[in-house]
């Protein structure tokens, strides 16, 4: 007998334990929160959305994009030159559970977004769902967010201060900017989420962030060459991937020389219809303030065009996207690892 109640106990907790799997009711009445979703969840409590869709999976998705509208007129894109630098490092999130994400812009997200009703009609043969996102709920989870970037901004900066090396000094600065615009965005989200008017003081002031960075910049320098009479046009693109980082460029003596070569011969396919160019860019960089040569950033490739004319501006483009892309995270890994 006392083995049998103790079994008939474990069933039961376990049954308690389980979370409830999620439901989606089906019958040809509508629910009154497709209509009239903030009489189920108040809007001074809550953020909602409603959509629908051909599975449930997209009427999910479309009502978590109904929530990401309220957003998207209001947040600015933020594209900082310096996220980067953050990227070179072990990624780092908050320790908050975050139940959902959903893209508001470009690299802006939301969190925290949850599905609180579902419901499939008939009628229509549609699925319908209620997406939520708890106001105090969330503004917890960004304002731990913000302390906790507010703590490595401080970090770095203490950082900059005490080098002497201004290459140290530059990819400490840079982290801190890309935490402080990171800040800026969800600022910009608290404003629209957060119960009561947010308030908070930084850690160290956007201001003093770029006065310190534009100082700093003021002492760095590049120095662009070409050899073999390569195109003048991939000295500009360099010139553009080294103002990316807001580096001068100079024709003197400088910090780092970058020197470029290409070679471009008529690729033999013996198509009449068909024109193109094997070719290759080499770029090597001397870091005269530690001594060192980095390794030679080169492309190898073929491109292809239905003129000799539109091939060579096809090479010059992809040319152009290997500088400012491939080019500058080679480079922006190196700023970061000496």
């Amino acid at each position: 007998m006392k083995f049998v109640l103790l079994l008939l106990l474990g069933v039961m907790f376990t049954y308690a334990c389980t979370p409830a799997p999620k439901v989606v009711h089906q019958n040809d009445e509508e629910p009154e929160w497709i209509e009239n979703p903030y009489k189920l969840f108040p809007k001074s409590m809550y953020l909602v959305g409603v959509g629908s869709g051909d599975t449930r999976e997209a009427a999910e998705n479309n009502a978590y994009g109904s929530i990401a509208k309220v957003f998207r007129s209001k947040i600015r894109v933020r594209q900082s030159v310096y996220e980067q630098f953050l990227e070179t490092e072990k990624d780092f999130s908050s320790s908050s559970q975050l139940k959902r994400r959903t893209t508001v812009g470009a690299d802006e997200e939301l969190k925290n977004i949850r599905t609180e009703r579902t419901h499939f009609s008939s009628k229509d043969g549609l699925y319908y769902a209620l997406a939520v996102l708890d106001r105090a709920e969330t503004e917890a989870i960004y304002e731990e967010e913000l302390q906790d970037n507010d703590q490595r901004i401080a970090e770095y900066f203490a950082r900059y201060k005490k080098s002497q090396d201004k290459i140290h000094q530059y990819a400490n600065l840079a982290k801190a900017l890309a935490l402080d615009e990171k800040n800026k965005a969800i600022e910009e989200k608290l404003a629209i989420i957060a119960v009561h008017k947010f308030e908070r003081e930084p850690a160290v002031s956007s201001e003093t962030l770029h006065s310190e960075m534009q100082n700093l910049l003021d002492r760095i320098s590049v120095q662009i060459t070409s050899q073999d009479n390569a195109p003048p046009e991939i000295g500009d693109y360099l010139r553009e991937m080294v103002g990316m980082l807001g580096f001068k460029v100079v024709t003197g003596q400088a910090d780092f020389i970058f020197t470029y070569s290409l070679t471009m011969n008529p690729a033999n396919l013996q198509r009449d219809d068909v024109q193109g160019f094997n070719w290759k860019l080499t770029v090597g960089i001397r870091d005269n303030l530690k001594g060192n040569t980095l390794n030679t950033f080169n492309v190898e490739k073929r491109t292809l065009g239905i003129s000799e004319e539109q091939a060579r501006a096809k090479v010059m483009r992809a040319i152009r996207k290997e500088c400012t892309e491939n080019l500058y995270r080679q480079f922006v890994e190196y700023l970061t690892s000496t």
